[in-house]
């Protein structure tokens, strides 16, 4: 088999490897609705957090 043989068939493989945009387009838009729905469970605890912290804090005695 020639080097140009050898590499038309490359090229061949490496076009099937590529995705379809519109696949591509949709797994965007899956790992945006993944990360958006985990940064809103992050700020709902960060908000607990900060809360409990507040409870905390006044509920410390204060010696002075």
């Amino acid at each position: 088999m020639s080097a140009l043989e050898i590499n038309d068939k490359l090229d061949i493989y490496l076009k099937g490897l590529c995705p379809n945009p519109e696949d591509v387009e949709l797994y965007l838009v899956m790992m945006e609705a993944t990360f958006k729905a985990k940064e809103g469970d992050r700020e709902l605890q960060l908000s607990k957090f900060k809360s409990q912290l507040t409870n905390h804090e006044a509920s410390v005695p204060k010696f002075d």
